[in-house]
């Protein structure tokens, strides 16, 4: 049958608008499950408070990753806490771990991805040094002390060994009073074998020419030696 053409226009447009209105709904729903997505916990657990510095990313709310807190690369300096972790499974399907971080006094805080996050050095060697450092300088002479007292200014864990190396190089330079040739062979076996194995056995060879100069009882030798001992290790020390 026949049919008049403003009855065709009129059924196309009628079939046109069901396809198009049937279409939106698809898309409308579509866009819906999508913003309704969030992340799947698949564990979560307490871990050991460890201190850790941000590298960038972000920190979110919660470990569904629904909502941003706070841009990482803003506090790239500032310590983060630790405290728990969890093992999420992302929308685009990649499974990863997030901790809950937060920073001294609790205002940053949030969950971010492990990735982004470096563990912070505890300097205890170096804090250990500094101070067994100060202890052999304090049992040369007073004019001694002043002077190599003077190389611990400013002395970080962080560069330690930027400060301890000048402090043994200005023990050349020091009289040969009470206690102040001896501390030369202190310092040596406070860093004895922490080199490598050349500079292990260049320095095991002066510190060996050190203490036969002492056990000859020619101070004069002694003095020499541990001068040439005191160069050689600050140069080491400079290099840890």
């Amino acid at each position: 049958m026949k049919y008049p053409k403003f009855m065709m226009v009129g059924l196309a447009v009628v079939t046109f608008g069901v396809a198009t209105g049937a279409s939106s709904t698809i898309s409308n729903s579509s866009v819906a499950s999508a913003k309704g997505r969030t992340a799947k916990v698949l564990k979560s657990s307490g871990i050991k408070k460890t201190a850790y510095n941000a590298n960038g990313g972000y920190i979110f709310t919660t470990a569904k990753l629904t909502k941003k807190a706070h841009n990482a690369s803003s506090y790239l300096r500032t310590t983060f806490y630790a405290t728990k972790s969890a093992t999420v499974r992302k929308t685009n399907g990649n499974t990863a771990v997030y901790y809950y971080v937060k920073n001294s006094n609790g205002r940053v805080k949030g969950w971010i991805w492990k990735g982004n996050l470096s563990k912070k050095p505890s300097y205890t060697k170096q804090k250990a040094d500094i101070k067994a450092m100060l202890q052999i300088v304090r049992t040369t002479t007073s004019d001694a002390q002043n002077d190599l007292l003077q190389d611990f200014s400013g002395i970080t864990p962080a560069h330690a060994y930027d400060y301890l190396s000048p402090v043994i190089r200005d023990m050349q330079y020091i009289s040969d009073g009470t206690g102040n040739i001896e501390c030369v062979g202190a310092a040596y076996q406070l860093f004895a074998g922490r080199f490598n194995s050349t500079t292990n056995a260049k320095l095991s060879a002066l510190y060996g020419a050190y203490t036969q100069a002492e056990q000859s009882g020619d101070r004069d030798n002694w003095s020499d030696a541990a001068n040439n001992l005191a160069s050689q290790l600050s140069e080491a020390v400079d290099n840890l």
